[in-house]
């Protein structure tokens, strides 16, 4: 058994940053005056996203300011810097999928604007295997929260989560997709961290690509 959709993160999966993004919410919080470092800025994106990070560090007040700016440097970044790239085997991933005829949406986690600086910058706009996209604040209520995972869903016409492939590397959307009963959860990357809910791993997208076509379910 296959998926019938595979749901993905930009950022981990489809686009490496080097920590730029992270430094990027480091600066964003300095700026409203809460000191975070680039390296407590990269290990808080793997556990939360940005939202909820910035209204724990800057509180309900400053957060949506900082959110707005954070979004802003992130599509600047994913739009010119250089170190911002394609993961390794992303693109060949997506081939993959498409050539099984099965499609992908990408959950980018981020504001529209960086969403389509990056699928501009790396030519996935008129990739045929990209079948949806969701981008932070398109959804009734923004994750971690199973909403992007439903948007995703009605966007490419499939109603049961058993029948979908949940890829990322932050925590947030592989509980999101645990507790929504997602057929395959795979997290790539090498983590380090305790495993507290049920997925599987995998050091980057293609692999996690391999593990779906041999139709493998957790």
């Amino acid at each position: 058994m296959r998926p019938q959709l595979v749901i993905v993160d930009l950022i981990g999966p489809l686009v490496e940053d080097d920590g730029v993004l992270a430094r990027a919410l480091a600066e964003t919080t300095i700026a409203f005056g809460r000191d975070v470092t680039p390296q407590q800025a990269a290990r808080s994106l793997l556990r939360a996203d940005p939202a909820p990070l910035l209204r724990r560090w800057l509180g309900a007040t400053l957060s949506a300011p900082a959110l707005e700016r954070y979004n802003e440097r992130a599509a600047h970044l994913i739009e010119c810097e250089p170190c911002v790239r394609p993961a390794r085997g992303a693109d060949r991933a997506m081939d993959r999928l498409h050539r099984a005829s099965i499609p992908l949406a990408i959950d980018a986690g981020l504001g529209r604007a960086a969403l389509n600086a990056a699928l501009l910058r790396f030519g996935w706009c008129a990739h045929p295997v990209v079948q949806a996209t969701v981008a932070f604040g398109e959804t009734l209520d923004p994750r971690p929260d199973a909403d992007t995972l439903v948007r995703a869903m009605l966007l490419c016409g499939l109603g049961d989560p058993a029948a979908v492939a949940r890829v990322a590397t932050s925590l947030p959307p592989i509980r999101q997709a645990v507790a929504a009963g997602c057929g395959w959860v795979v997290r790539t990357g090498q983590m380090r961290s305790r495993r507290s809910v049920a997925y599987q791993r995998t050091e980057d997208l293609e692999a996690a690509v391999d593990l779906l076509l041999a139709g493998d379910a957790p």
